[in-house]
């Protein structure tokens, strides 16, 4: 008996053991709590015939012009230059370093609208991006700050969204464990910001992934294609809003 009960010891020490093992790194722990949101604001496009064209929560496409309107809301322009339902800012603590969850909840197309102008495929996906807390810096050659992410993404809308950004990006670490301690990568966010001058009151802002604004990146929509007007924002495109909305991200997140 004693034979038996020693084997049986030794087993179950032998189970706890590999299951020690085996214990799963924890996952990137976001907070509940919004620290800042957006979910209104008035997008503005100087159209292809210099006339400016407005928008709800979007900023209308870049080749249409203001003889357009009935190509606004139709197939291909639906979604415009730009477009979000909202934009949220989070904590999240990845290990030991609590820092930046900005998420973009916007409709983009499937592939499949290459293929037709007239489609409507549309679908809701989350953007999301990790980055420092006062870690934007100024870049006055662009007009621009930018930002170093720890991860980026996007997925299709769930209600469980966060639980999703969470598992990527736990995921993400495990494969890149450095990730944890860096300074960030080098795939960049990019937030344009401008006090208007004639109305201190509103201010313009545009974010996006890319150094070229005319192409395609995670952060647009996949109309956002290579156009070939020239255009710059903050001067030809912008979502407007009040200031006193802006100051909170902006303390928030540009380098002190």
């Amino acid at each position: 008996m004693k034979k038996i009960g020693l084997c049986v010891l030794t087993m179950i020490m032998f189970i706890v053991t590999m299951a020690q093992e085996r214990q799963n790194k924890a996952l990137p722990i976001i907070s509940s709590q919004v620290l800042w949101s957006l979910e209104k604001a008035t997008g503005w496009m100087k159209g292809a015939d210099d006339n400016w064209l407005e928008g709800a929560n979007k900023i209308q496409n870049i080749n249409l012009g203001s003889l357009d309107s009935k190509l606004f809301d139709h197939g291909f322009y639906k979604l415009g230059q730009d477009n979000f339902s909202f934009i949220e800012i989070r904590n999240i603590k990845i290990e030991e370093r609590n820092l930046l969850l900005i998420i973009k909840k916007f409709k983009t197309f499937g592939a499949e609208y290459l293929t037709s102008y007239d489609r409507d495929d549309s679908k809701l996906v989350i953007a999301y991006a990790v980055i420092d807390k006062n870690s934007g810096e100024f870049d006055k050659g662009f007009g621009w700050y930018a930002f170093s992410t720890f991860g980026n993404g996007v997925i299709n809308y769930s209600e469980d969204y966060l639980q999703i950004i969470a598992s990527r990006l736990g995921a993400l670490m495990a494969r890149y464990p450095w990730l944890s301690t860096s300074n960030g990568t080098t795939n960049n966010l990019f937030l344009r910001y401008k006090v208007s001058e004639t109305n201190p009151d509103v201010s313009r802002f545009f974010i996006s992934s890319s150094l070229d604004d005319r192409t395609t990146h995670f952060w647009l929509p996949y109309n956002s294609v290579i156009s070939s007007r020239l255009v710059s924002p903050i001067k030809d495109y912008y979502f407007e809003v009040p200031t006193s909305k802006m100051t909170p991200i902006i303390e928030l997140l540009i380098k002190k």
